[in-house]
Protein backbone atom coordinates (compact mmCIF):
# COMPACT_ATOMS: atom_id res chain seq x y z
CA UNK A 1 0.00 0.00 0.00
CA UNK A 2 1.02 3.69 -0.85
CA UNK A 3 0.98 5.48 2.90
CA UNK A 4 0.69 8.99 3.33
CA UNK A 5 4.28 8.59 4.26
CA UNK A 6 5.26 8.05 0.76
CA UNK A 7 3.23 9.71 -1.55
CA UNK A 8 4.84 12.67 -2.93
CA UNK A 9 6.34 15.84 -1.78
CA UNK A 10 5.69 17.88 -4.85
CA UNK A 11 3.40 16.58 -7.89
CA UNK A 12 4.83 18.46 -10.96
CA UNK A 13 2.32 17.70 -13.07
CA UNK A 14 -0.75 19.29 -11.00
CA UNK A 15 1.25 22.15 -11.79
CA UNK A 16 0.97 21.25 -16.06
CA UNK A 17 -2.98 21.08 -15.44
CA UNK A 18 -3.16 24.77 -13.07
CA UNK A 19 -1.21 25.63 -16.48
CA UNK A 20 -3.49 23.84 -18.60
CA UNK A 21 -6.81 25.51 -17.36
CA UNK A 22 -5.64 28.83 -16.86
CA UNK A 23 -4.44 28.96 -20.38
CA UNK A 24 -8.29 27.56 -21.72
CA UNK A 25 -10.20 29.63 -19.26
CA UNK A 26 -8.01 32.42 -20.99
CA UNK A 27 -8.89 30.98 -24.58
CA UNK A 28 -12.55 30.84 -24.01
CA UNK A 29 -12.77 34.47 -22.70
CA UNK A 30 -10.74 35.29 -26.13
CA UNK A 31 -13.01 33.87 -28.57
CA UNK A 32 -16.11 34.89 -26.40
CA UNK A 33 -14.82 38.30 -26.44
CA UNK A 34 -13.83 38.68 -30.05
CA UNK A 35 -17.72 36.61 -30.86
CA UNK A 36 -19.64 39.52 -29.01
CA UNK A 37 -17.35 42.51 -30.34
CA UNK A 38 -16.40 41.35 -33.83
CA UNK A 39 -18.81 38.70 -35.03
CA UNK A 40 -17.83 34.39 -34.60
CA UNK A 41 -14.26 33.38 -34.65
CA UNK A 42 -12.60 30.77 -36.07
CA UNK A 43 -12.17 28.40 -33.26
CA UNK A 44 -14.89 29.63 -30.74
CA UNK A 45 -16.64 25.93 -31.35
CA UNK A 46 -13.00 24.80 -30.11
CA UNK A 47 -12.36 26.67 -27.20
CA UNK A 48 -15.98 27.91 -26.34
CA UNK A 49 -16.25 25.32 -23.32
CA UNK A 50 -12.42 26.52 -21.76
CA UNK A 51 -14.81 27.83 -18.91
CA UNK A 52 -15.18 23.93 -17.96
CA UNK A 53 -11.82 24.28 -16.60
CA UNK A 54 -12.92 26.34 -13.50
CA UNK A 55 -14.03 22.88 -12.40
CA UNK A 56 -10.83 21.27 -12.62
CA UNK A 57 -9.61 24.06 -10.39
CA UNK A 58 -12.26 22.90 -7.90
CA UNK A 59 -10.95 18.90 -8.21
CA UNK A 60 -7.45 20.35 -7.87
CA UNK A 61 -8.44 22.23 -5.11
CA UNK A 62 -9.69 19.11 -3.20
CA UNK A 63 -6.91 17.20 -3.40
CA UNK A 64 -4.01 19.49 -2.67
CA UNK A 65 -5.71 20.75 0.53
CA UNK A 66 -5.94 17.25 1.72
CA UNK A 67 -2.71 16.42 0.26
CA UNK A 68 -1.35 18.88 2.47
CA UNK A 69 -4.10 19.19 5.43
CA UNK A 70 -5.27 15.78 6.34
CA UNK A 71 -2.73 15.28 9.30
CA UNK A 72 -4.31 18.06 10.61
CA UNK A 73 -7.99 17.13 11.10
CA UNK A 74 -8.53 17.07 14.60
CA UNK A 75 -5.55 19.71 15.79
CA UNK A 76 -7.28 22.84 16.07
CA UNK A 77 -3.26 24.23 17.66
CA UNK A 78 -3.12 24.22 13.77
CA UNK A 79 -5.98 26.24 12.60
CA UNK A 80 -4.58 29.17 12.87
CA UNK A 81 -0.93 28.58 11.09
CA UNK A 82 -3.52 26.09 8.03
CA UNK A 83 -6.16 29.50 7.81
CA UNK A 84 -3.36 32.12 7.28
CA UNK A 85 -1.56 29.72 4.21
CA UNK A 86 -4.83 29.25 2.70
CA UNK A 87 -6.13 33.20 3.10
CA UNK A 88 -2.21 34.20 1.94
CA UNK A 89 -2.80 32.24 -1.31
CA UNK A 90 -5.71 33.87 -2.53
CA UNK A 91 -6.29 37.49 -1.02
CA UNK A 92 -3.30 39.23 -1.38
CA UNK A 93 -2.90 38.99 -4.83
CA UNK A 94 -6.84 39.54 -5.40
CA UNK A 95 -6.69 42.82 -3.41
CA UNK A 96 -3.88 44.07 -5.56
CA UNK A 97 -5.75 43.02 -8.44
CA UNK A 98 -9.48 44.49 -7.15
CA UNK A 99 -7.60 47.20 -5.91
CA UNK A 100 -6.22 48.35 -9.53
CA UNK A 101 -9.10 47.58 -11.05
CA UNK A 102 -11.75 49.33 -8.59
CA UNK A 103 -9.56 53.09 -9.24
CA UNK A 104 -9.36 52.25 -13.31
CA UNK A 105 -13.02 51.57 -13.32
CA UNK A 106 -13.73 54.54 -11.09
CA UNK A 107 -11.40 56.81 -13.16
CA UNK A 108 -12.90 55.78 -16.27
CA UNK A 109 -16.10 56.23 -15.10
CA UNK A 110 -15.09 60.00 -15.13
CA UNK A 111 -12.82 60.26 -17.61
CA UNK A 112 -13.24 57.72 -20.18
CA UNK A 113 -17.08 56.44 -19.89
CA UNK A 114 -16.71 54.17 -23.21
CA UNK A 115 -14.00 52.41 -21.82
CA UNK A 116 -16.13 50.41 -18.99
CA UNK A 117 -17.93 48.08 -20.04
CA UNK A 118 -20.35 47.52 -16.80
CA UNK A 119 -20.35 50.07 -14.23
CA UNK A 120 -19.71 49.29 -10.91
CA UNK A 121 -22.13 50.46 -8.19
CA UNK A 122 -19.46 51.96 -5.87
CA UNK A 123 -20.56 51.91 -2.16
CA UNK A 124 -18.86 50.84 1.40
CA UNK A 125 -21.13 47.52 1.54
CA UNK A 126 -20.47 46.79 -2.29
CA UNK A 127 -17.04 47.18 -1.92
CA UNK A 128 -16.37 45.46 1.63
CA UNK A 129 -18.48 42.44 -0.27
CA UNK A 130 -16.45 42.54 -3.50
CA UNK A 131 -12.86 42.78 -1.49
CA UNK A 132 -14.41 40.06 1.11
CA UNK A 133 -15.34 37.70 -1.85
CA UNK A 134 -18.43 37.65 -0.23
CA UNK A 135 -21.08 34.62 -1.71
CA UNK A 136 -22.80 36.45 -4.74
CA UNK A 137 -20.19 39.63 -4.30
CA UNK A 138 -20.39 42.07 -7.67
CA UNK A 139 -17.20 41.36 -8.81
CA UNK A 140 -14.96 43.66 -10.00
CA UNK A 141 -12.61 40.85 -11.88
CA UNK A 142 -15.11 38.67 -13.79
CA UNK A 143 -13.72 35.32 -12.47
CA UNK A 144 -13.53 36.12 -8.86
CA UNK A 145 -17.11 33.70 -8.37
CA UNK A 146 -15.28 30.94 -7.62
CA UNK A 147 -12.53 32.56 -5.32
CA UNK A 148 -16.19 32.55 -3.32
CA UNK A 149 -16.10 29.04 -3.58
CA UNK A 150 -12.36 28.41 -2.82
CA UNK A 151 -13.02 30.37 0.53
CA UNK A 152 -15.98 28.33 1.41
CA UNK A 153 -14.16 25.42 0.93
CA UNK A 154 -11.39 26.29 2.98
CA UNK A 155 -13.39 27.12 5.56
CA UNK A 156 -14.94 24.12 5.52
CA UNK A 157 -11.69 22.14 5.60
CA UNK A 158 -11.01 24.37 8.67
CA UNK A 159 -13.82 23.11 10.60
CA UNK A 160 -12.32 19.72 10.44
CA UNK A 161 -8.90 21.23 11.94
CA UNK A 162 -11.53 22.04 14.76
CA UNK A 163 -13.09 19.37 15.42
CA UNK A 164 -13.04 16.09 13.43
CA UNK A 165 -16.65 15.81 14.34
CA UNK A 166 -17.97 17.67 11.62
CA UNK A 167 -17.09 15.40 9.30
CA UNK A 168 -20.88 14.09 10.07
CA UNK A 169 -21.97 17.60 9.08
CA UNK A 170 -19.99 17.61 6.35
CA UNK A 171 -21.95 14.56 5.44
CA UNK A 172 -24.60 16.35 5.26
CA UNK A 173 -23.65 18.73 3.35
CA UNK A 174 -22.20 16.99 0.66
CA UNK A 175 -25.88 15.04 0.40
CA UNK A 176 -27.74 17.94 0.44
CA UNK A 177 -25.12 19.56 -2.92
CA UNK A 178 -26.74 16.13 -4.39
CA UNK A 179 -30.26 17.02 -3.98
CA UNK A 180 -29.80 20.53 -5.32
CA UNK A 181 -27.60 18.99 -8.58
CA UNK A 182 -30.84 16.48 -9.17
CA UNK A 183 -33.04 19.44 -8.85
CA UNK A 184 -30.98 21.16 -10.86
CA UNK A 185 -30.57 18.42 -13.93
CA UNK A 186 -34.53 18.34 -13.47
CA UNK A 187 -34.85 22.28 -13.72
CA UNK A 188 -31.84 23.77 -15.24
CA UNK A 189 -33.70 27.17 -14.62
CA UNK A 190 -33.17 27.72 -10.77
CA UNK A 191 -29.96 27.86 -11.51
CA UNK A 192 -30.31 31.31 -13.65
CA UNK A 193 -30.97 32.78 -10.33
CA UNK A 194 -30.62 30.83 -7.01
CA UNK A 195 -30.60 31.57 -3.80
CA UNK A 196 -27.97 31.43 -0.94
CA UNK A 197 -28.78 27.96 0.02
CA UNK A 198 -29.03 26.38 -3.49
CA UNK A 199 -26.42 28.69 -5.11
CA UNK A 200 -23.82 28.68 -2.41
CA UNK A 201 -24.35 26.66 0.87
CA UNK A 202 -25.68 23.66 -0.81
CA UNK A 203 -23.62 24.31 -4.48
CA UNK A 204 -23.11 21.18 -6.65
CA UNK A 205 -19.60 22.81 -6.70
CA UNK A 206 -19.21 21.16 -3.40
CA UNK A 207 -19.26 17.91 -5.39
CA UNK A 208 -16.29 19.17 -7.57
CA UNK A 209 -13.97 19.65 -4.35
CA UNK A 210 -15.15 16.17 -2.21
CA UNK A 211 -14.35 14.27 -5.68
CA UNK A 212 -10.35 16.07 -5.46
CA UNK A 213 -10.61 14.83 -1.48
CA UNK A 214 -12.01 11.52 -2.18
CA UNK A 215 -8.66 11.44 -5.12
CA UNK A 216 -6.65 11.62 -2.54
CA UNK A 217 -7.69 8.59 -0.37
CA UNK A 218 -8.03 6.78 -3.94
CA UNK A 219 -4.25 7.97 -4.52
CA UNK A 220 -2.82 6.66 -1.21
CA UNK A 221 -4.31 3.66 -0.95
CA UNK A 222 -3.51 2.69 -4.58
CA UNK A 223 -6.91 1.98 -5.72
CA UNK A 224 -6.19 3.67 -8.98
CA UNK A 225 -5.55 2.59 -12.33
CA UNK A 226 -3.34 3.01 -14.83
CA UNK A 227 -2.90 7.18 -16.07
CA UNK A 228 -3.85 5.54 -20.05
CA UNK A 229 -7.30 3.90 -18.38
CA UNK A 230 -8.29 7.16 -16.59
CA UNK A 231 -7.62 9.31 -19.67
CA UNK A 232 -9.78 6.82 -21.71
CA UNK A 233 -12.78 7.45 -19.58
CA UNK A 234 -12.41 11.14 -20.57
CA UNK A 235 -13.04 10.21 -24.41
CA UNK A 236 -17.18 9.72 -23.93
CA UNK A 237 -17.32 13.29 -22.51
CA UNK A 238 -15.30 15.26 -25.07
CA UNK A 239 -18.51 15.11 -27.35
CA UNK A 240 -20.79 16.98 -25.33
CA UNK A 241 -18.96 19.48 -24.07
CA UNK A 242 -19.91 21.80 -25.90
CA UNK A 243 -23.53 20.93 -24.82
CA UNK A 244 -23.16 22.78 -21.35
CA UNK A 245 -23.69 26.18 -20.45
CA UNK A 246 -21.62 28.42 -17.65
CA UNK A 247 -24.97 28.37 -15.36
CA UNK A 248 -25.89 25.04 -15.88
CA UNK A 249 -26.27 22.71 -13.27
CA UNK A 250 -24.69 19.73 -16.02
CA UNK A 251 -21.39 21.07 -16.22
CA UNK A 252 -20.61 19.65 -12.65
CA UNK A 253 -21.13 16.29 -14.26
CA UNK A 254 -19.94 16.99 -17.82
CA UNK A 255 -16.86 19.41 -16.64
CA UNK A 256 -16.52 17.88 -12.96
CA UNK A 257 -16.21 14.13 -13.74
CA UNK A 258 -13.46 14.30 -16.61
CA UNK A 259 -11.41 16.59 -14.18
CA UNK A 260 -11.72 14.13 -11.48
CA UNK A 261 -10.16 11.46 -14.25
CA UNK A 262 -7.50 13.82 -15.71
CA UNK A 263 -6.22 14.83 -12.04
CA UNK A 264 -6.24 11.41 -11.55
CA UNK A 265 -4.40 10.55 -13.99
CA UNK A 266 -2.16 13.25 -13.73
CA UNK A 267 -1.41 12.23 -10.00
CA UNK A 268 -0.99 8.57 -11.00
CA UNK A 269 2.14 9.58 -13.66
CA UNK A 270 3.76 11.51 -11.61
CA UNK A 271 4.07 8.58 -9.07
CA UNK A 272 4.46 5.63 -11.60
CA UNK A 273 6.76 7.43 -14.12
CA UNK A 274 8.07 10.48 -12.74
CA UNK A 275 7.95 12.37 -15.79
CA UNK A 276 10.81 15.33 -16.67
CA UNK A 277 8.30 17.64 -16.92
CA UNK A 278 9.78 21.70 -18.87
CA UNK A 279 10.65 23.99 -16.73
CA UNK A 280 8.26 26.68 -18.53
CA UNK A 281 5.15 23.99 -17.85
CA UNK A 282 5.99 24.31 -14.38
CA UNK A 283 6.13 28.30 -14.14
CA UNK A 284 2.91 28.79 -16.07
CA UNK A 285 1.46 26.66 -13.51
CA UNK A 286 2.92 29.04 -10.55
CA UNK A 287 1.72 31.85 -12.17
CA UNK A 288 -1.53 30.57 -12.84
CA UNK A 289 -3.56 32.17 -10.08
CA UNK A 290 -2.13 35.71 -11.46
CA UNK A 291 -3.53 34.83 -15.08
CA UNK A 292 -6.66 33.76 -14.06
CA UNK A 293 -6.90 37.11 -12.22
CA UNK A 294 -6.21 39.37 -14.54
CA UNK A 295 -6.50 38.10 -18.04
CA UNK A 296 -9.99 39.25 -18.40
CA UNK A 297 -9.60 42.60 -17.64
CA UNK A 298 -6.70 43.26 -19.60
CA UNK A 299 -8.22 41.63 -22.85
CA UNK A 300 -11.39 43.76 -22.52
CA UNK A 301 -9.59 46.66 -22.01
CA UNK A 302 -6.75 45.88 -25.22
CA UNK A 303 -9.84 44.81 -27.34
CA UNK A 304 -11.81 48.39 -26.80
CA UNK A 305 -9.01 50.11 -27.78
CA UNK A 306 -7.93 47.87 -30.81
CA UNK A 307 -11.58 48.43 -31.95
CA UNK A 308 -11.40 51.82 -31.67
CA UNK A 309 -8.23 52.12 -33.57
CA UNK A 310 -9.79 50.00 -36.05
CA UNK A 311 -9.77 46.77 -35.90
CA UNK A 312 -13.35 44.66 -37.37
CA UNK A 313 -12.61 41.70 -38.71
CA UNK A 314 -13.19 38.53 -36.32
CA UNK A 315 -10.28 36.26 -37.29
CA UNK A 316 -7.78 38.86 -37.19
CA UNK A 317 -9.40 39.53 -33.11
CA UNK A 318 -8.80 36.15 -32.91
CA UNK A 319 -5.34 36.05 -33.77
CA UNK A 320 -4.39 39.00 -31.99
CA UNK A 321 -6.33 37.68 -29.10
CA UNK A 322 -4.07 34.15 -29.16
CA UNK A 323 -1.16 37.19 -29.32
CA UNK A 324 -2.31 38.97 -26.38
CA UNK A 325 -2.52 35.53 -24.24
CA UNK A 326 0.65 34.53 -24.86
CA UNK A 327 1.78 38.33 -23.49
CA UNK A 328 -0.87 37.40 -20.44
CA UNK A 329 1.03 34.44 -19.65
CA UNK A 330 4.55 36.27 -19.62
CA UNK A 331 3.37 38.92 -17.64
CA UNK A 332 1.32 37.00 -15.13
CA UNK A 333 4.57 35.08 -14.15
CA UNK A 334 6.25 38.06 -13.63
CA UNK A 335 4.16 39.05 -10.94
CA UNK A 336 4.13 35.97 -9.99
CA UNK A 337 7.84 36.00 -9.07
CA UNK A 338 8.51 39.46 -8.05
CA UNK A 339 4.60 39.62 -6.37
CA UNK A 340 2.95 36.71 -5.83
CA UNK A 341 6.11 34.05 -4.72
CA UNK A 342 7.71 36.79 -1.83
CA UNK A 343 4.16 37.47 0.09
CA UNK A 344 3.28 33.85 -0.16
CA UNK A 345 7.31 33.10 1.45
CA UNK A 346 6.69 35.77 3.88
CA UNK A 347 3.09 34.17 5.31
CA UNK A 348 4.76 30.63 5.17
CA UNK A 349 7.34 32.10 7.87
CA UNK A 350 5.34 34.25 9.58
Amino acid sequence: MLHSSTLLKKYNSIQVLRAFASVAVVLHHVVAIVKETFGSPLLYGLLRSGFGAVDLFFVISGFIITLTSFRLIGQPAHLRAYASKRLFRVYPVYWLVALLLLGGVWLATHYRPALVAVPYPFSLPNLLRTLLLAPFHIPIDLVSWSLSYEIYFYVLFGLLILNRNFQWGMWLLLAGSGVVLLQGLADPSIYKDPNLLQGFILSPYNLEFALGVGLYFLHRKELLPPPLVLLAGIVPFLFVFNSVEPWSPHRVIVFGLPSFLLVAAAIEWDRRSKPVIPQWAIRLGDASYVLYLIHFPLLVVAYKLLRQAGLTNAYAAEATGLALGAALCYLSWLVHKWVEAPVVRWAARH
